[in-house]
């Protein structure tokens, strides 16, 4: 049985990917923001949601101290996001500002 549409699921990964970044899980945030993708990837274009994500990518990856993929996930996001609208690129600007691994609550 399943529920919703696939970008319903892409986006509670997306939330899923928020929330263990958070927390400092790292790995769990990784693989969630990785399975996000992979639903983008296999079902259209949802370039936003992917920027997003992107970003999740980029911490998670900062976080389990892989600076290249972090700045790679980074520059990726970026790229997508220089087609946004002003206030798209506003929200997208507020949430990259906040990419620092030292702003998050350690894992246990």
């Amino acid at each position: 049985m399943q529920f919703g549409t696939w970008l319903n699921h892409e986006r509670s990964l997306y939330l899923c990917a928020l929330t263990f970044n958070r927390f400092g899980q790292w790995q769990s945030a990784l693989d969630s923001a990785g399975k996000a993708l992979v639903i983008i990837e296999s079902n259209g274009v949802e370039e936003v949601d992917r920027a997003f994500l992107l970003l999740q990518v980029s911490k998670a990856c900062q976080g389990l101290g892989n600076r290249g993929s972090a700045d790679e996930a980074l520059h990726a996001a970026d790229r997508i996001a220089q087609g946004f609208d002003s206030q798209l690129s506003r929200w997208f600007l507020d949430v990259r500002s906040k990419l620092k691994v030292a702003d998050f609550v350690p894992a246990d």
